[in-house]
């Protein structure tokens, strides 16, 4: 097994690649790099998902990705002896941030989500809130329904990276 840190603009994680198998801050993870061409173009095919994704070196270790329209800085540290853990396993967990109303579940286990996207209308104290994915991902899980009552810390939703690693 190989160990990177991967950092991704301004987040870390813990890449652990055993032959095909790929586990982020220890949970598995399904993806599949498939060059188009010779010029830095990729296909990038999780299981509920396909992007095409555009990398390029910017320097030693470090990678500019273009996916969907967005821009990624890619930082890869290989660390085989002593990995350090990047980002908790939780890192992806959608808490409720105070007592609220769950009014819409947005997303499904297994879809994709974009940084910035709607997963969650909540109501509180007859407000609206849009609770939005904190990063580009999967949803890995959604642990609440609509028209629920939820608590301030209540594990809503899970999130899983999605990550482009060389």
């Amino acid at each position: 097994m190989t160990t990177y840190l991967v950092r991704v603009s301004e987040r870390e994680y813990q890449v652990d690649v055993a032959g095909e198998q790929i586990r982020v801050n220890g949970r598995p993870f399904k993806a599949r790099l498939t060059p188009i061409n010779q010029n830095g173009h990729f296909m990038l095919q999780t299981d509920s998902a396909q992007r095409e994704v555009h990398i390029r070196a910017s320097g030693q270790d470090a990678f500019l990705a273009t996916m969907a329209s967005r821009y990624f800085s890619i930082q890869v540290e290989r660390n085989q002896r002593n990995p350090r853990k990047a980002v908790p396993a939780n890192q992806g967990d959608i808490k409720a941030p105070m007592p609220a109303k769950v009014i819409r579940v947005c997303v499904q286990p297994g879809e994709q989500v974009k940084a910035g996207q709607t997963v969650l209308l909540l109501e509180s104290m007859k407000m609206q809130m849009d609770i939005k994915a904190p990063f580009s991902g999967v949803v890995e899980a959604v642990f609440v329904q609509d028209n629920t009552q939820v608590e301030k810390g209540h594990r809503m939703m899970s999130i899983l990276p999605v990550l482009i690693v060389k």
